[in-house]
């Protein structure tokens, strides 16, 4: 798990270069995200939040967020 965090933490960095600081979500085990800012919402809110966001954004499971 920790080689496949690693491998999109680097994916990103290369395709945010030069850009702002990405935003790093948690997935959590109940279906909904937490974010940077404290804020959780469902999936489907997340996705919809997307589309219409930032590319410089990363999910990554609760236990990749433990390590």
């Amino acid at each position: 798990m920790r080689r496949d965090l690693e491998r999109r933490l680097q994916h990103l960095e290369t395709a945010n270069a030069g850009s702002s600081a990405p935003e790093i979500w948690v997935a959590e085990d109940d279906g909904n995200l937490s974010g940077p800012h404290g804020e959780r919402i469902t999936r489907d809110a997340f996705e919809r939040r997307r589309q219409r966001g930032p590319r410089g954004v990363i999910v990554i499971s609760a236990t990749d967020a433990r390590l």
